[in-house]
């Protein structure tokens, strides 16, 4: 349909003289036309590339004798009661009419039509015939593969009776955090994040996430924990092993500021975890006390009393500090 709309525009602008409007009723033929005649190039493997090209020929020969070249869109179809109305002229609607009239016509008058029309019944027919044996074989493959038990019969459940038995679960029911209560026949709530169910897929759902515990977070801190907790997976993985005996070394503490994070342990500051790094410069233990110098005495017999020692010392060392 879409072809023969274009060869009825293409003849149009050739046999037409001097200044032509064509009316057609299918938008993407008269869009298409109106574009190539105001110019766009025409992509040289499109659909019905040859029938485009003719009409751009047409077209150009008529401009460039300086006879104005126009196409405009119809509606299809109208009944007689809106020809002369806003959608449709009464000469347009008259000639979409004519036009649909003798097109019919000119195709029942075609010598293949019939033979056409035959053929595709027959091929209807056939693939008819075809889908009912395979339909057919089908059946009696299932029967036989069932006969011979390499198919097990489905099991069907009795209403009220039969198959599986129901889980019996003991309320309140406490899975991933959550304490939950059953208040109806289909009504359940977490005690902890007061979260309801009101179906058997929504409890499902409900207990296979994990209970935040009545804590709103928002989508900064969610962001925050879920990156402290990568950190702290690549800070473990990095720090490796630690030999028995040795005290392993001291990580970072991160805390969220409000624009950056920072360190509890030495106060290190970055704007995200990597540039902090893993490992904390901060002392292990609790800082040894400077080592004090002894007083010190204007009395030399303190430092001859220090030197001398316990009784037994050799004769003659107190008498040289002397």
């Amino acid at each position: 349909m879409y072809r023969a709309e274009l060869y009825a525009v293409c003849r149009a602008l050739e046999v037409s003289p001097g200044t032509v409007t064509v009316v057609s009723d299918c938008l993407g033929v008269v869009q298409q036309a109106e574009s190539i005649i105001k110019g766009a190039e025409l992509a040289p493997r499109r659909h019905h590339a040859d029938l485009w090209r003719r009409l751009q020929a047409a077209a150009r020969r008529k401009q460039s004798r300086g006879e104005l070249v126009t196409v405009r869109w119809v509606p299809a179809h109208l009944p007689a009661d809106q020809a002369g109305g806003p959608s449709i002229s009464q000469e347009d609607w008259w000639g979409n009419t004519e036009a649909d009239h003798w097109a019919k016509e000119s195709l029942q008058l075609h010598p293949d039509q019939r033979a056409r029309a035959a053929r595709i019944d027959e091929c209807d027919a056939l693939a008819l015939g075809v889908l009912r044996v395979g339909i057919a074989v089908y059946s009696l493959v299932i029967q036989d593969r069932t006969e011979q038990g390499a198919i097990p019969l489905r099991r069907s459940r009795a209403p009220g009776g039969g198959g599986s038995k129901p889980k019996v679960r003991e309320w309140p029911w406490e899975v991933k955090g959550h304490r939950i209560h059953k208040l109806g026949d289909s009504h359940w709530r977490c005690e902890y994040c007061r979260k309801q169910a009101y179906t058997a897929k929504s409890l499902s759902t409900l207990a296979k996430r994990r209970c935040h515990g009545g804590l709103v977070l928002s989508l900064r801190d969610r962001n925050a924990r879920s990156h402290l907790s990568k950190w702290r997976k690549r800070a473990a993985a990095a720090r490796g092993p630690v030999p028995p005996g040795v005290p392993p070394p001291v990580t970072h503490e991160p805390e969220r500021l409000e624009e950056s994070w920072r360190c509890l342990l030495c106060g290190q500051e970055a704007r995200t975890l990597g540039p902090m790094g893993f490992f904390c410069g901060a002392p292990v233990g609790p800082a040894a006390a400077p080592a004090q110098a002894p007083p010190r005495s204007q009395d030399i017999r303190h430092f001859c009393a220090v030197a001398a020692g316990p009784p037994g010392r050799p004769p003659g060392a107190v008498d040289l500090l002397e």
